[in-house]
């Protein structure tokens, strides 16, 4: 699942969560380090797969776009750590309601981006 997650563009933990929760029997303060764990194995899979395609835009350059690589990482561990700080002071009741709220959140976004861009392609 994380594979077909990781080719669809996204980083595959989020759409993880339910099923590991479900079938393992996780609490959500481990799952949520597990997410941070299958999101960075994503990011190296994605990494690996694209260094050597190259841009559509500039033919002499790669895919991925370093410049805003060097915005979206710093970003990403304050959030990490922020995130660690606020998963060891809350408790379990507050973690599951905010993870469902943001997956509920991340699903609405996912299906509509995907209806309009359906739509967008049908036409």
């Amino acid at each position: 699942m994380l594979t077909f997650a990781n080719a669809g563009g996204i980083a595959g933990g989020s759409i993880l969560i339910p099923f590991i929760i479900l079938f393992n029997k996780f609490s959500s303060k481990q799952i949520s380090s597990m997410n941070a764990f299958y999101n960075f194995l994503s990011a190296i899979v994605r990494f690996l797969t694209n260094i050597w395609r190259k841009s559509p835009v500039k033919p002499n350059k790669t895919i991925i776009d370093y410049d805003l690589v060097a915005v979206i990482v710093p970003l990403n561990i304050l959030g990490s750590v922020l995130g660690g700080i606020l998963n060891g002071i809350f408790p379990n009741f507050i973690i599951s309601v905010v993870l469902f709220v943001f997956l509920f959140y991340v699903g609405y976004k996912m299906l509509t981006k995907g209806l309009s861009t359906f739509k967008k392609e049908t036409k």
